[in-house]
């Protein structure tokens, strides 16, 4: 496997699934919104975890688990921004599940957080 394209993989995912959320939050679609950004943030997540363990990431979704595995020591607030935004992942995967709505300040912070996070995740490989 060659890491680094793997680690560009996972970088620009990162990045990519960003694109929708201002168009998401426009609409005050919030919960799409930040299904969409906690998608950002396990991509850069799992970009740390090739890199660390030069293999494949694992196939979950919860974030604090891929941040244990990349070894990553998170502040007390970036690991409560991924407990936050873990419930966002099951919109589409579960859609049996249901997700309430956020309110639009609740979810304007987490989307605030999550690209701050996200950039430093990045800047870190």
């Amino acid at each position: 496997m060659d890491v680094e394209k793997q680690v560009d993989y996972w970088r620009h995912g990162a990045r990519e699934s960003l694109r929708s959320v201002p168009v998401l939050a426009d609409g005050e679609f919030w919960a799409e919104a930040l299904f969409w950004t906690h998608l950002g943030v396990e991509k850069a997540l799992k970009a740390h975890v090739v890199k660390v363990k030069q293999a494949p990431p694992p196939y979950i979704h919860n974030l604090p688990r891929l941040a244990a595995i990349a070894k990553l020591d998170l502040s007390p607030s970036q690991a409560q921004l991924c407990d936050d935004l873990n419930i966002y992942q099951r919109i589409a995967r579960y859609p049996h599940e249901k997700v309430s709505e956020p309110n639009a300040e609740y979810a304007r912070r987490l989307v605030s957080e999550a690209r701050e996070f996200i950039e430093w995740l990045l800047k870190r490989l």
